[in-house]
């Protein structure tokens, strides 16, 4: 049967039989790799194939409390539930929860959970709940649904020295711009100060936004 190969050179006998030789591997390969799978072989996933199974388990699994995370190629792409059977159980302290505790709400992912963390500091903490909802991103329907699970923890609101503060240093608040600090410290040069809360109103300032500022700002004589 091999007689055939008496018609090729030495060199060309060999690469056919390498050839054969590899055809057969195919055929083999092919013919039991199906047994294989069918008795349990583990399947290999890629990690964006792997992440959208686990955002489709979560999703139908309304029961989960803890947190999941299911990230995109950056990593920056976060889906959290908690039980709406116990929704009293759930609390985010506004004032000392971090990035990642704001995250087990609904609709708060990695970026708005550091957004509001970072608009704290800047204000200061937070006197009430109602502060959260001024935090870019999040809009009135998102707030409404998360506000049953907002709670106002032990704080020390970080004050601004109305009486010596600059123009500058008041403006940095995100309450204030620069023509109602401005206002500020020309009512204080033309007032010998400000003495009381009562005395802010008289600040050419609306009312509102004395109202807002106010708990931050700290009144002493000087």
């Amino acid at each position: 049967m091999w007689k055939f190969l008496l018609i090729f050179s030495e060199k060309e006998q060999r690469g056919l039989m390498v050839l054969i030789f590899l055809i057969v591997i195919l055929i083999t390969t092919r013919a039991t790799a199906p047994l294989l799978l069918s008795r349990g072989e583990p399947l290999s996933y890629s990690v964006s194939e792997l992440n959208v199974q686990k955002l489709v388990d979560n999703s139908s699994n309304p029961a989960l409390t803890t947190k999941e995370e299911i990230e995109d190629g950056e990593g920056d792409n976060k889906e959290l539930y908690f039980n709406s059977a116990g929704n009293e159980e759930v609390a985010v302290f506004i004032n000392s929860s971090d990035s990642l505790d704001w995250q087990i709400l609904r609709g708060i992912g990695p970026v708005l959970g550091r957004r509001i963390v970072a608009y704290r500091k800047a204000l200061g903490g937070f006197f009430s709940v109602s502060q959260i909802n001024e935090v870019y991103g999040i809009s009135n329907e998102l707030f409404e649904d998360i506000e049953p699970y907002l709670k106002i923890d032990t704080l020390s609101l970080r004050k601004i020295d109305v009486n010596s503060a600059s123009v500058g240093y008041l403006r940095s608040h995100p309450y204030l711009d620069f023509y109602s600090a401005k206002a500020i410290v020309e009512y204080r040069y033309d007032n010998g100060g400000i003495k009381n809360r009562a005395d802010l109103y008289n600040i050419e300032i609306p009312d509102s936004l004395i109202d807002k500022v106010a708990p931050y700002l700290l009144i002493e004589s000087h």
